[in-house]
């Protein structure tokens, strides 16, 4: 497990032995804060809008969707501004 991801689980919980239930809302944070570079969540770019809070989590992994060309744009248009700020 990443050295700063373990950090951020033993810091959220007053408990060192109950880490494990604070996991999804550590990795909802991971996944809805916004990369500096590609200016979009991780979360944003595999189902296409932000997230309101932590239940949106729980609930789009229950709900298949098609993929619209609209979040096929907007995966495209990242993945190009992260190659020019690569370079």
């Amino acid at each position: 497990m990443n050295r700063s991801i373990l950090s951020a689980l033993m810091a959220s919980t007053n408990d060192e032995t109950c880490w494990d239930s604070v996991v999804s809302q550590v990795q909802w944070g991971i996944n809805s804060t916004i990369n500096s570079t590609a200016g979009k969540s991780p979360y944003e770019l595999f189902f296409g809008y932000r997230p309101r809070g932590i239940n949106d989590t729980f609930l789009s992994a229950e709900v298949s969707y098609d993929e619209s060309p609209d979040l096929e744009r907007v995966r495209d248009d990242t993945s190009r501004l992260i190659t020019e700020k690569q370079r």
